[in-house]
C-alpha cells in the first residue's frame, strides 16, 4: 500500500509541473488578448483549462528537449557553462560520469534518505526544464503586449519573465548533470561492481 501511495504523489508531484508550466504560457496568452477570467469559472471549464494547461506544458518541455534548451536525462558530459555553474555552485570540478551504471539496480540498494535526495534533484531538473522555456515563452507573448499598447508594466512583466526563463534553462541542466553525478557518487550494489 505504501508503494502504491507514493507511486501516486510520484505521478502527481511530477505531472503538477506540466500544469504549472502550461499555465504560465496560457496565462500570458490570454492576459496578451485581455481574456482573463475575472469572474467565477464552473467546474468543467476549470478540468478543461487543466487538461489544456497540462498538455502545453508537456509540449513546451518537449520542444525544449528536442531543441536541446533543456534535457529531461541525465547529463553525463555537460557543456563547458554547465560545467563552470557546477563548479561555481558546488566547488567540485567537474568529471565525466561514466553511462554503465544500472539506475535501477542503484536505487534498490539505496535507502529512503538517499532516494529522497535523488528525487528531489529529478523533481527540480523537470520543474526547471518546463517552467524555464515556458516563462521564456510566456515574456515573449507578454512583450508583444507591451508592443502593442505600450503600458510600463507589461513590460516589466516581460523583463521578469524572461530573467526567469534565462535562470531556470541552464539551472535545468545543471539538475541533470547534478542527477547524473548523485548516482556516480553511490556504492554500487552487488550485481553492478566490477569483479
Amino acid at each position: 500500500m505504501d508503494e502504491l501511495l507514493r507511486a501516486i504523489r510520484h505521478f502527481i508531484t511530477r505531472d503538477l509541473v506540466f500544469l504549472v508550466a502550461g499555465a504560465i504560457t496560457v496565462g500570458a496568452f490570454l492576459y496578451r488578448f485581455d481574456r482573463l477570467p475575472l469572474g467565477s469559472v464552473g467546474l468543467p471549464l476549470l478540468l478543461l483549462a487543466a487538461g489544456v494547461c497540462y498538455v502545453v506544458g508537456f509540449t513546451i518541455q518537449a520542444l525544449a528537449s528536442l531543441l536541446k534548451l533543456v534535457t529531461t536525462e541525465q547529463l553525463r558530459v555537460p557543456g563547458r557553462f554547465t560545467r563552470w555553474l557546477f563548479h561555481w555552485l558546488t566547488g567540485e570540478v567537474w568529471s565525466d560520469v561514466p553511462a554503465s551504471i544500472d539506475r535501477a539496480a542503484v536505487r534498490r540498494s539505496l535507502g529512503e534518505v538517499e532516494v529522497a535526495r535523488i528525487e528531489r534533484v529529478v523533481m527540480l531538473k523537470q520543474l526547471c526544464a518546463s517552467v524555464g522555456p515556458s516563462s521564456f515563452l510566456a515574456g515573449g507573448i507578454v512583450l508583444t503586449r507591451y508592443l502593442a499598447l505600450s503600458q510600463p508594466f507589461d513590460l516589466y512583466l516581460s523583463i521578469a519573465a524572461f530573467l526567469s526563463g534565462l535562470v531556470l534553462i541552464p539551472l535545468a541542466r545543471l539538475k541533470a548533470a547534478q542527477e547524473a553525478k548523485a548516482y556516480h557518487r553511490l556504492p554500487l550494489p552487488p550485481d553492478q561492481r566490477a569483479v
